[in-house]
């Protein structure tokens, strides 16, 4: 399955490449709908959906057949926030956005769904009788905040909830903003920490920031290594283990190396 975000298209091809089937995506012009921006297998029959210009419900259950929506999933808020900046420029009148980057709203956990709405000061599991459950709650509230600072959730594991927070201001003269600030919760500690990762793979300490993006419940999140800094990391004797087995077989112009985080058993 792929998705066409421009023509607001969902592609759907079987294992070995021959198309199936084609939906566009829900359309809502009173709630500002655009496209969703993130689409996870929810189970046989449908997906899981979040449409970030949604300005009223944003998760969706849509079909897997035709791409009906099953449920629309409410998050209660004030009003609705948005990471981006934007300008206008007077002299050709077009209006220039930039964003922080993407984040995550939607998150395979245990066997349920945490839904981070950026506009909500809770986090919400949901359940599998679609009911939700307060996970967490943030103070100060982001309806209170100008500029807003987001909470961001990254990577989960039993003791471990790695976040982040985003102030959401941006210079157009510096073309810099968006000030970051990497945390996580010790469930075992009950505290918050800053925190380095270091990927155990390099024999230098090689930081891994906790922001890449998830697959399902079995593969917690991925992220893409260029294979040109592998094979220069290699031959600077930076790579141990099993990256340097892969490092050795590697093409400066090969397909980027994809690295799983999995929960460990």
């Amino acid at each position: 399955m792929s998705t066409t975000y421009l023509l607001k298209k969902i592609i759907v091809y079987d294992l070995f490449g021959k198309f199936k089937r084609s939906f566009k995506h829900k359309e809502d012009t009173e709630a500002k709908s655009m496209f969703y921006t993130e689409i996870f297998n929810y189970d046989k029959n449908n997906l899981i959906c979040y449409d970030s210009y949604n300005e009223k419900i944003a998760f969706l259950l849509i079909s897997k057949l035709d791409g009906s929506v099953t449920r629309e999933i409410a998050i209660p808020f004030k009003e609705k926030k948005v990471a981006r900046a934007s300008r206008r420029d007077e002299a050709s009148g077009m209006t220039y956005s930039v964003s922080p980057g993407p984040y995550r709203t939607i998150i395979p956990y245990n066997d349920n769904w945490l839904l981070a709405e950026l506009s909500s000061d809770t986090i919400f599991k949901l359940l599998p009788d679609y009911s939700l459950q307060p996970f967490m709650v943030r103070t100060p509230s982001v309806q209170s905040m100008s500029p807003e600072v987001f909470l961001l959730l990254r990577v989960f594991s039993e003791r471990y909830y790695f976040m982040e927070t985003i102030k959401n201001e941006f210079s157009f003269e510096t073309n810099d903003g968006f000030p970051r600030t990497f945390m996580v919760y010790d469930r075992q500690e009950k505290d918050i920490f800053n925190y380095t990762v270091y990927n155990g793979d390099y024999t230098i300490k090689k930081e891994e920031y906790m922001n890449a993006r998830p697959i399902s419940h079995d593969i917690e999140s991925w992220q893409p290594i260029e294979p040109f800094r592998l094979v220069e990391a290699n031959k600077k004797g930076e790579l141990k283990g099993k990256l340097k087995e892969i490092a050795e077989k590697l093409a400066e112009d090969d397909n980027p190396v994809i690295m799983l985080l999995k929960h460990k058993k």
